[in-house]
């Protein structure tokens, strides 16, 4: 583990307006060689913990102020032996450091391998010797959430699936939406206790491959379908409140949530961001939603009104992005940010 010294000029402060309600965000960009934040965690009293990909393939996360000025407080990160290591996901209670992502070897064909750090320790997570691709989007409480594809001893097969890990004993728990073909999760939030509650997307209409949802577009993000959102209790693995979420504007948007954060004010209340796909564009939204007896219902939106940007995370009132323009045209500025909303 090493504090990055490799550091741009892209530090400043920019205030860009949001769709809808015209809400203002102050955005933040990383003092250090750092290609994609992918997820966050608020640890109290204005600290905040966010995990990526710098920009030579090694894992990286920062703790401090979301504004990410303190240039000792970057730290790289990269799995014994790995060609790459991506971190999805950070989590840091008791001054225990727990990272999720996934990495790769020099040998491709081996694929994508999952992960777990806690510190210091490594553990590589597959939910069967056979499966290629393996990817640990979030860790909150005693649970990773992850992506697989789904080849078997007699299947070869890439179309997507997720699963709960329980870190406790070591167990695997499906996550499919109902009657759906294709289910994928990417946040997780830790209510106490056993409860959970997860996001993500899935598809009733099609298969989906998961190369084709992670190595779309430069490694962007593609949605597929719709988003949803559901309660899980680890206790008697059981998942209710499934419900559909997808990005609203005025045309239809294939949708994925990316990340979701609770509140101590209300234990009901969440807030997710989803990436809409349309028309070759995609778009970004902060959704509000609140838990009632009849499951989920949506009570506030903004909408991004760029169509280069993807939300990638969010906890407290900070969300994580890529400028999708910047990365295809292998632009000199910044392709990744932090916002207060």
């Amino acid at each position: 583990m090493k504090i990055l010294d490799n550091y741009s000029i892209y530090d400043t402060e920019i205030i860009n307006s949001i769709a809808n309600n015209n809400e203002k965000l102050t955005y933040y960009y990383p003092i250090a060689s750092v290609f994609t934040w992918q997820g966050i965690k608020y640890l109290g009293n204005d600290q905040y913990i966010l995990s990526g990909t710098d920009t030579t393939n090694s894992g990286v996360y920062y703790i401090g102020l979301v504004n990410m000025k303190n240039k000792n407080n970057y730290y790289t990160l990269t799995y014994p032996e790995s060609s790459t290591t991506s971190i999805y996901g950070p989590d840091l209670v008791n001054n225990v450091l727990r990272l999720v992502g996934s990495y790769k070897t020099s040998n491709s064909e081996l694929g994508n391998f999952g992960f777990l750090f806690i510190q210091n320790a490594w553990q590589t997570i597959k939910y069967n010797s056979y499966n290629k691709y393996t990817f640990v989007h979030s860790v909150m409480g005693s649970l990773c959430i992850l992506n697989t594809d789904s080849r078997t001893k007699d299947i070869v097969s890439d179309t997507a699936q997720a699963f709960i890990y329980n870190i406790d004993n070591s167990s695997f728990t499906n996550i499919s939406y109902p009657l759906s073909l294709t289910t994928t999760a990417y946040g997780l939030w830790w209510n106490g206790n056993s409860s959970y509650t997860i996001v993500g997307g899935y598809s009733k209409l099609n298969s989906v491959g998961i190369t084709s949802i992670y190595e779309k577009d430069n490694q962007v993000f593609h949605p597929y379908g719709i988003g949803f959102i559901v309660d899980y209790d680890s206790s008697t693995q059981k998942f209710t409140n499934w419900t559909s979420v997808s990005v609203v504007n005025s045309i239809p948007f294939l949708t994925h949530i990316q990340g979701i954060t609770g509140y101590d004010t209300n234990e009901n209340i969440y807030n997710v961001v989803a990436v809409g796909f349309a028309n070759g564009k995609y778009y970004s939204q902060i959704i509000t939603l609140q838990r009632s007896i009849n499951g989920f219902t949506q009570t506030n939106s903004t909408v991004s009104n760029s169509p280069n940007i993807v939300l990638t995370s969010i906890a407290n009132n900070v969300i994580t992005g890529v400028n999708i323009a910047n990365i295809v045209q292998s632009s000199s500025a910044p392709t990744t940010f932090a916002a207060n909303f």
